[in-house]
């Protein structure tokens, strides 16, 4: 947490977004129930299957990463998380979502490179920080995995409401992948971010990573909406 939340967290400390308890922005109580469960199904059609393999049909239309880990569903506790982040300048949330991720990802070999999708320009201003960066960080080191920043976003296209397809459209060139001293491309990357709704941002910088070499891309993502 950053040194100048934690003086505040003195003063005025977070009530529990649960319970109201004062202390934390999610009491210890009331963490394990803050999830809102992700039904088992294809993270692009919804097709019912297995919830972090994109079915085949979806694999061959839009080669998005190998696997999605999303943790929970934009609705709730989640939701309430994500908005305070957002907008309300609640960095101490960030703690709370990377734990959460954490739980929902399988073992990852020690070479794994954790990266984020990086938000907007005009957002990172506007808030003072890129939360999808701030997750990314503190989920690689609750998995003592590395983080490297491998993406540069080059546009500040607004995309609230948009279809798939025009986000996609829109995401062209959006991204610039580079590399992480050392690291071979056969090196799993995990691309993290907050939401996800079409999943048109993932596949747009899943797409930017392979065609700077890395061949094993998957994704983490805390909220999905419906």
């Amino acid at each position: 947490m950053h040194v100048v939340e934690l003086l505040i967290a003195q003063i005025a400390p977070h009530h529990c977004t649960v319970c109201g308890r004062i202390g934390s922005i999610v009491c210890h109580w009331c963490l394990p129930d803050v999830r809102e469960p992700i039904p088992e199904r294809c993270f692009l059609c919804k097709a019912q299957g297995d919830s972090t393999i994109t079915c085949a049909r979806c694999v061959k239309r839009y080669s998005p990463p190998k696997q999605v880990w999303v943790t929970s569903l934009y609705t709730g506790v989640p939701k309430k998380l994500i908005e305070g982040m957002k907008f309300s300048r609640k960095r101490a949330s960030v703690t709370v979502i990377a734990s959460l991720m954490a739980e929902s990802m399988p073992y990852l070999p020690k070479e794994t490179i954790i990266t984020h999708i990086p938000t907007a320009p005009s957002r990172i201003r506007q808030r003072g920080y890129d939360q999808a960066q701030l997750i990314a960080r503190s989920l690689a080191n609750n998995i003592s995995r590395s983080y490297h920043p491998l993406l540069r976003r080059l546009s500040n296209v607004r995309q609230v409401g948009a279809t798939r397809a025009t986000r996609l459209q829109q995401l062209e060139g959006a991204f610039l992948a580079g590399t992480a001293a050392g690291k071979h491309k056969d090196t799993p990357i995990v691309l993290v971010d907050d939401v996800t709704t079409t999943g048109g941002t993932l596949i747009a910088a899943t797409k930017e990573l392979r065609r700077a070499g890395y061949k094993n891309v998957y994704a983490s993502v805390f909220c999905q909406k419906d």
